[in-house]
């Protein structure tokens, strides 16, 4: 397929669909009644198809750290978030009008959440299994990211499509009586 403007913002609707779902994912993984256990992890990684990656580069048993290390920041997984803000921050630049030096909301939404991501404070996060402390902190990352990435779309459409009013009739066609 020609990677054309139509095909990047298929892209870049395609890998932020994928990351919000991630997101929402591991958000209702931490609301869980009781705090997430391995069992309710594997799941996490089955539904995400990175139980195999977890498998290989950490071949040993979960552990939430890894897990979300894998999940959120590793840019080599085409699974992680950090991949797809990566991939999407790419295809917008591709994207007519991006070489303006003006950030646009766009820019500053996808700004915004990758800077969320990058100062996460990691070894906060390291004791999710442990204290209600990390378990916020993470809750507190996935809003942040969940934020920007919800109006990015809506950003996107406001920017690069035309939106025109419904057509209304000037002039009445009824005949005077």
């Amino acid at each position: 397929m020609p990677h054309h403007y139509g095909w990047r913002f298929m892209d870049i609707g395609r890998f932020l669909d994928r990351v919000l779902g991630l997101l929402s994912l591991l958000k209702l993984t931490l609301n869980a009644p009781h705090s997430p256990g391995l069992a309710l992890w594997e799941v996490v990684l089955a539904t995400t198809d990175n139980f195999t990656a977890y498998r290989r580069r950490y071949r040993s048993e979960l552990h939430p750290t890894a897990i979300l290390d894998l999940l959120l920041f590793d840019e080599t997984n085409p699974r992680s978030v950090g991949y797809m803000l990566k991939r999407i921050e790419r295809q917008m630049d591709r994207l007519p009008g991006s070489s303006s030096p003006y950030r646009n909301a766009e820019r500053r939404l996808l700004i915004q959440a990758n800077a969320a991501l990058h100062l996460a404070d990691i070894d906060r996060l390291s004791h999710l299994a442990d204290t209600s402390e990390a378990q916020d902190a993470l809750a507190q990352l996935l809003d942040a990211l969940i934020e920007p990435l919800s109006a990015l779309s809506e950003a996107i459409s406001q920017s690069h499509f035309s939106h025109v009013e419904r057509p209304r009739q000037l002039v009445s066609m009824e005949p005077d009586v």
